[in-house]
Parts: C-alpha cells; structure tokens; sequence
C-alpha cells in the first residue's frame, strides 16, 4: 500500500493506494489560507498540522510509503 498526498493551494487529497495504483480510500481537507503558493509552503506549522490531520485516519495507519506532490502553475520542460 501507498499513501499519496497531493497538496494544493485550496484543498488537499490524501489517497490510499494499493500495487496497481487503484485507490482504496481517499479524504480531501482544505488546505489552511495562505499555507501554500503556487508551490512553495508559506506556512510550515499550518502543512504540518494539515498532515497530521490527514494522516490520522486510522485507514492509513501503518502504511509506510508515501508520495507527496505539491500542485503549482510552473511546467518544467526539457
């Protein structure tokens, strides 16, 4: 199992994978005013208390492989 955690400027998406990449469970918070921009963490106390909070739920406890994605407007090109 996976958890993927995609963080966004308005709402964040903690998903539960499993091998195939099929989600199991998911939940979606808001994401604090302000914590977040276009990328960067502003607020480093409020996304940490943010993924506590998301990954309190007892549908992710013990998964030890996670996968975080920060959402921004940039495109990166070869």
């Amino acid at each position: 199992m996976k958890l993927v955690i995609q963080l966004g400027r308005d709402e964040s998406v903690f998903a539960l994978c499993d091998k195939v990449g099929q989600i199991m469970h998911s939940i979606v918070l808001p994401t604090p005013e302000g914590a977040l921009d276009d990328g960067m963490i502003r607020n480093a106390e409020a996304v940490r208390e943010l993924i506590q909070s998301g990954t309190s739920m007892p549908e992710f406890e013990g998964v030890h492989n996670v996968v975080f994605s920060l959402c921004t407007s940039q495109v990166i090109t070869e």
